[in-house]
């Protein structure tokens, strides 16, 4: 029996037309406002410089968890979104994700985690 208890979205984003890193104000009106549209509470967000060149903003809400890294200079995004409820799509909030950054070339996986694992016992 198939249940899991989590979904993992895993997106690459190579040539990021619109680069909301180099404005915080920005980014996080955005999401703001991505998150409103979509009815999601609870979300968090910070943005922090972890080395030279790259950016990790981090969020997370009742639902999800996400983790961005930004490679500036490459304009390169490796996504993670994290949603431990499997039942809830995030295919809607991470396709308008991917869209706020416009992006040239896309590679996108979704994953159920522990699919294999009987939690109701």
């Amino acid at each position: 029996m198939k249940n899991g208890f989590g979904r993992h979205f895993i997106a690459d984003l190579y040539f990021c037309q619109n680069e909301l890193w180099k404005s915080d104000y920005q980014f996080l009106d955005e999401m703001s406002r991505l998150t409103s549209s979509l009815k999601i509470s609870g979300d968090k967000w910070s943005i922090t410089e972890a080395v030279s060149n790259r950016i990790l903003i981090y969020g997370e809400s009742d639902i999800f968890v996400v983790l961005i890294q930004v490679f500036t200079e490459k304009k390169f995004l490796a996504v993670d979104i994290y949603c431990w409820q499997p039942q809830i799509s995030i295919q809607h909030f991470s396709e308008s994700l991917v869209d706020l950054f416009a992006p040239q070339v896309i590679a996108v996986e979704t994953r159920l985690r522990a699919e294999h694992l009987n939690l109701d016992s």
